[in-house]
């Protein structure tokens, strides 16, 4: 989110490593988590998951000991900047995101009972030691025992009066009996330590941010993986504003927020860094160099090739283009005149050059290695001269061989009336419903005749 920077500091004591977080911003600085983290690959992860794509601040130490453990272990994450300062690291006064939300949920929890695993999952929070500093501070207490009567179980009620009830009376019966015969001291004794309860401090700092377990409960927490840090620093300086807007605020901070690939620069070593640069972008114009010779020298040859093939091809025939055009063009359409040489050559020679591959055997032209261009030459003048001298007879020998075709066609177009007349026209004298009507007249009269006769012989 603009306008946030994340300041770290990398810690030891007791032979325990943290790293120690808080938002800087303009209006208020903001405690985030003290993590005890393992060891460097729980450290990265750690950053990895609450980091990425933020504003980070520290020192130059912190810094070089983030990058060689990079360096040397291959571990990263993505911060979107990181700013290299030199400051003193003064840990905010105040309760962070994480424990005013534990200090929201755990009111009315039994002390012996299990706390919710997201506290670490989601947020990385170590609850036994952050409720042991939260009941320490006075923030929560245990030993409020009329609280802890109405929270205790029945069993732990039955102890109080050693039986005196029988076990099938309700709750509120011992209740009842409890308050009137123990006294404070004995309700101290039995009913200590069962629950967790707020206490007016706790109370009073809960109202600085009352709807952090909404935001946590927020399935757009989950969808935008929204920070609970950020949302609680929205809090601070708009607490006007409903939960749904601030919300709104953080997910268009999300959506703005570009994913970012972190090189990880040197510190002390930046010169050494630009003049390896230097030396790479040389190298890199040394082999561009190299490749524009290359492609160079390839023009060079391939031209010569190409004059050959054009050469070649320009023997297979006397005519100039226009004449080819005029030549071979419909009747109907026109071919245009701006077709490029090359184009039309393959168009129309490509069934010549295949006949010509099967008639003639292929001629294989030695080049000698002093000096293939002049022998090429010599070679392209022998071929044109061959190929001029044979080239009309190729041409009227396809004239006669296409002009039958059009003409069979034709006088097979006029033969088909007379071709098999007196078959078709006995075929065609006969209509196909004739030997229908013989039959059924046949089969009529057959009936009349039975009819007839039945009618004759029992009459």
């Amino acid at each position: 989110m603009k306008g946030i920077i994340y300041v770290i500091n990398l810690s030891e004591y007791d032979k325990q490593k943290f790293i120690n977080i808080y938002l800087e911003t303009e209006q208020v600085n903001i405690p985030v988590i003290m993590y005890a983290y393992q060891n460097d690959k729980d450290l990265f992860d750690f950053c990895a998951k609450f980091l990425t794509n933020r504003t980070l601040k520290m020192t130059e130490k912190d810094y070089q000991t983030l990058y060689d453990i990079h360096n040397t272990m291959g571990y990263t994450f993505n911060p979107l900047e990181i700013i290299i300062d030199e400051f003193n690291f003064d840990f905010p006064d105040g309760l962070t995101a994480r424990e005013l939300l534990l200090l929201q949920y755990i009111h009315g929890k039994r002390v012996k009972g299990q706390v919710a695993q997201y506290f670490f999952d989601d947020y990385y929070l170590d609850t036994n030691l952050t409720l042991k500093m939260l009941v320490k501070e006075g923030f929560i207490t245990t030993k409020d025992y009329l609280f802890n009567l109405e929270y205790a179980t029945k069993p732990e009620l039955q102890k109080a009066l050693k039986d005196e009830l029988p076990k099938k009376a309700p709750k509120s019966k011992y209740l009842e009996v409890i308050k009137q015969k123990l006294s404070d001291e004995q309700l101290k004794f039995y009913f200590s330590n069962i629950c967790y309860k707020l206490t007016p401090l706790g109370e009073s700092v809960l109202k600085k941010c009352p709807d952090i377990g909404e935001f946590h409960n927020s399935y757009y927490r989950y969808a935008f993986d929204l920070s609970i840090d950020e949302y609680y620093y929205l809090r601070l300086i708009k607490p006007e504003l409903p939960t749904n807007d601030l919300i709104r605020l953080l997910i268009n901070a999300a959506k703005e927020r570009k994913p970012s690939i972190f090189t990880w620069p040197t510190i002390s070593n930046e010169k050494t860094e630009i003049v390896e640069k230097v030396e790479e972008v040389q190298e890199v114009e040394e082999v561009k160099e190299i490749e524009k010779i290359e492609v160079i020298e390839e023009v060079k040859e391939e031209p010569i090739k190409e004059n050959i093939e054009e050469e070649k091809r320009s023997g297979t025939d006397e005519l100039s283009f226009e004449a080819i055009i005029k030549k071979y063009q419909d009747s109907g359409d026109k071919m245009s005149l701006k077709v490029s040489d090359e184009e039309f050559f393959n168009i129309v020679f490509r069934k010549r050059e295949t006949e010509k591959l099967e008639d003639k055997p292929e001629t294989k032209v030695e080049v000698a290695e002093p000096e293939p261009v002049i022998i090429a030459e010599e070679v392209v003048h022998e071929e044109v001269v061959h190929e001029e001298v044979t080239l009309e007879p190729e041409v009227e020998v396809k004239k006669e061989v296409e002009l039958p075709p059009i003409k069979f066609k034709e006088e097979k177009a006029h033969e088909e009336p007379h071709r098999d007349f007196d078959e078709r026209m006995i075929i065609e004298d006969i209509p196909l419903h004739v030997p229908f009507l013989l039959n059924f007249i046949i089969s009529s009269i057959i009936c009349i005749i039975i009819i007839l006769c039945y009618f004759l012989f029992f009459t």
